[in-house]
């Protein structure tokens, strides 16, 4: 067992960030929500205030991908996403000790700018129809195994 060198905070999804979530969520995922936290590695601190501080440094890039999680296109976001915003969207639970209990190595694999940005402009694409798609298909048949002539 390893000591790492971080704490954690978990986030828990309050009624704002719930009601935020309802358009995009079915009603599944809505009721899982209501049970699951995410869970963020954050730099080491000592005190509780110190850990009110660290959280305060990456409430952002927290708020940020819990909103993703969900909804890929920033326009949609709520305008204000302020650190006491966060606090009202979230509860949040500091756990100081952070062990890994895990006999492989730990990796971390950062995701490339370009990719993420590919994969948004994918799942922002409006979903093809039936027609489009059948017309794809028919396309990629060998002649004579298209569709059938009228």
């Amino acid at each position: 067992m390893a000591h790492l060198n971080r704490c954690a905070v978990t986030v828990l999804p309050r009624q704002p960030m719930r009601d935020w979530i309802q358009p995009f969520a079915i009603a599944a995922e809505q009721d899982t929500v209501l049970m699951e936290s995410s869970f963020y590695l954050i730099p080491c601190y000592e005190r509780q205030l110190e850990a009110w501080q660290r959280l305060q440094d990456v409430s952002p890039q927290i708020f940020q991908s819990e909103l993703e999680l969900w909804c890929r296109d920033p326009r949609r976001w709520p305008q204000d996403r302020s650190h006491v915003m966060f606090l009202e969207w979230f509860s949040v639970r500091f756990h100081p000790l952070v062990d890994d209990l895990a006999a492989e190595p730990l990796h971390r694999t950062a995701v490339d700018p370009g990719f993420r940005e590919l994969l948004r402009q994918t799942l922002e694409r409006p979903p093809l129809d039936r027609r489009t798609m059948d017309r794809r298909s028919a396309d990629r048949q060998p002649s004579g195994q298209g569709r059938p002539d009228s």
